[in-house]
C-alpha cells in the first residue's frame, strides 16, 4: 500500500508537470521513473539468478528451507490446511489419484514419496508395508498420516515448496520485464516533453 501511495504521488506529479508545463516537476518525475527502471532490471535480474534451471540457489535454501524461515513456512501449511484440497475421498482409487495433476508443494508435502512404497488409502492417508518402506530414505519414516503432519517435515516437501517458489518468481519476473518496457516508454515521453518545455520556455525567454 505503502509502494502504491508513492507511485500515485510520483505519477501525479508527472501529470502536474506535463499539464502546467512545469520542466522542474517533469525532471523529478524522470529522475524517479530511471531510478525505477534501474531497481526493476536489478530485481528481474536476481530474481532469474536465483530461481536459475537445475539445483536451487544456496540464497533461495539459506531463505525458504532452513532454520526459522521454515519453521514459519511448516507452520503455515498447517494453519492454512495446505493439503485440504486434495479430500479424503474413500472411493478415490489410487489410479485415478496418481493421474492428478499436483502441485510441488502437494506432491511433496501432501503424500509420502512414491519409492516408499505406501498403501493408498486416500489423497492424504497411506500405509507402510508391514515389512516397513521399500527404501530406507527418512522421507519414508517422517511421513505420518496425522493431518497436521502429512510428509510438511519431509525433504521432498522442502524441495517442492522450492519448486513452487520458483515457478511463481519465474512468472513474476516476465511480469516486470513487461513493466521495464511500459516505464521505459513513459521515461521517454517525459524526457521528450521536459525537453519541448523546456525548448519552448528558451524562445519565450528570448521574445
Amino acid at each position: 500500500m505503502v509502494v502504491g501511495i508513492f507511485f500515485s504521488v510520483v505519477s501525479l506529479v508527472g501529470l502536474i508537470g506535463t499539464l502546467c508545463k512545469v520542466a522542474f516537476l517533469l525532471g523529478i518525475y524522470s529522475f524517479i521513473a530511471f531510478l525505477w527502471i534501474v531497481g526493476l532490471i536489478a530485481f528481474t535480474f536476481l530474481v532469474l539468478l536465483v530461481t536459475k534451471d537445475g539445483d536451487y540457489s544456496r540464497w533461495m535454501k539459506g531463505q525458504f528451507a532452513n532454520g526459522r524461515n521454515w519453521n514459519n513456512i511448516q507452520s503455515c501449511m498447517v494453519y492454512t490446511h495446505a493439503c485440504s484440497s486434495l479430500g479424503t475421498n474413500a472411493d478415490l482409487l489410487a489410479q485415478d489419484f496418481y493421474k492428478k495433476k499436483l502441485l510441488p508443494m502437494e506432491s511433496g508435502c501432501c503424500k509420502p514419496p512414491v519409492y516408499c512404497g505406501f498403501e493408498f488409502k486416500n489423497a492424504t492417508y497411506w500405509v507402510m508395508p508391514e515389512s516397513g518402506p521399500e527404501v530406507p530414505d527418512s522421507d519414508c519414516t517422517t511421513w505420518s498420516n496425522e493431518q497436521d503432519k502429512l510428509c510438511y517435515g519431509c525433504k521432498s516437501c522442502k524441495v517442492g515448496v522450492l519448486a513452487g517458489i520458483r515457478s511463481q518468481w519465474r512468472a513474476f519476473s516476465e511480469l516486470m520485464c513487461v513493466q521495464i518496457v511500459l516505464v521505459n516508454i513513459i521515461y521517454c515521453i517525459s524526457c521528450c516533453t521536459r525537453k519541448n518545455i523546456q525548448s519552448d520556455n528558451s524562445v519565450y525567454y528570448r521574445v
